[in-house]
C-alpha cells in the first residue's frame, strides 16, 4: 500500500469511528421532554391533595416509548395518558402531591426516562399554607408513602453522614445548616439527641426512636449527634 493510500484508510477509519460516537451520544439525548421544566403553582391549600398537569413532548422524528416516570419523593404521584408518543406527539403528565407535614416552599422535581435512555426532568415548586388539621390525628412521617422516604432509608446504616443524607437532608438541608426544616448544626449535642429521640410534637418532626415508632436505633441517633457537632 502507498503512502497516500495508507493516510486515506486512516481518514476514512477515523470518520467512520467519529459517526459511530455520534450516534452512541445521541442516543443517550432525551427524546421525551418535559413542558415547562419550571412549574410554579404559588400558594397551594395544605388541607388536601395538591394536583398539576405537565405535558410529555416528543421532540424526535421517530416514535418513543415512555419507560420509567420517576418523583424526588415518595409523596409525589405521576400518571402519564399515554406510554407510547408518536414523532412531534405530546400527552399530558398529572401530578398529585401530598402536602402532609409541610409547610413553606417545597420544590418537588419529576423526571421521565425514554426508551433509548435518555432523561427529562422538570420543577414544581409551591408555597404550603399551614394545614391545622395535620397538627391533629394518629398520622406521621412513617406511615404509608412517607415512609419510603422518612423510615426505610435508615435501615442498615450506622454512620452519622449516611443516616443524615437519607433521612435528615431532605427537610434539614445539606449538612444540617436548614432547609424545609431548622438548621441542625451547632446546636447543643443534649438538644439534638432530645429532639431526634422524642420529636418536636408536630407532624413534621416526630419521635424518630426505635421505641417511639421511628426507625433509629439509640446507636444510630448518637451517631447522628456526634456528626451534626
Amino acid at each position: 500500500m502507498s503512502l497516500r493510500g495508507f493516510f486515506l484508510l486512516v481518514l476514512v477509519l477515523l470518520a467512520g469511528c467519529t459517526q459511530a460516537a455520534k450516534a452512541s451520544s445521541s442516543l443517550a439525548d432525551p427524546v421525551l421532554i418535559i413542558d415547562p421544566a419550571e412549574l410554579d403553582l404559588g400558594e397551594v391549600d395544605g388541607s388536601k391533595p395538591i394536583k398539576a398537569t405537565l405535558l410529555i413532548r416528543n421532540v424526535s422524528d421517530q416514535p418513543a416509548m415512555i419507560a420509567k416516570l420517576a418523583s424526588s419523593c415518595g409523596c409525589t404521584d405521576l400518571r402519564a395518558e399515554a406510554m407510547a408518543l408518536p414523532a412531534g406527539g405530546f400527552t399530558q403528565l398529572h401530578v398529585t402531591i401530598d402536602p402532609f407535614a409541610k409547610q413553606g416552599k417545597v420544590v418537588k422535581q419529576v423526571t421521565v426516562t425514554d426508551g433509548f435512555g435518555g432523561q427529562s426532568s422538570a420543577r414544581i415548586v409551591l408555597r404550603v399554607r399551614p394545614n391545622l388539621h395535620a397538627m391533629t390525628g394518629n398520622r406521621s412521617l412513617f406511615d404509608g408513602k412517607c415512609a419510603k422516604c422518612h423510615f426505610d432509608p435508615a435501615k442498615g446504616l450506622h454512620q452519622g453522614k449516611a443516616l443524615y443524607r437519607a433521612v435528615c437532608a431532605m427537610c434539614h438541608g445539606t449538612n444540617g445548616n436548614g432547609g424545609y426544616a431548622p438548621k441542625l448544626r451547632g446546636l447543643p449535642a443534649g438538644t439534638l439527641a432530645a429532639t431526634i429521640t422524642h420529636g418536636a410534637g408536630t407532624p413534621a418532626m416526630p419521635a424518630f426512636a426505635q421505641q417511639a415508632g421511628g426507625p433509629l436505633t439509640r446507636a444510630q441517633i448518637n451517631a447522628l449527634v456526634h456528626w451534626l457537632r
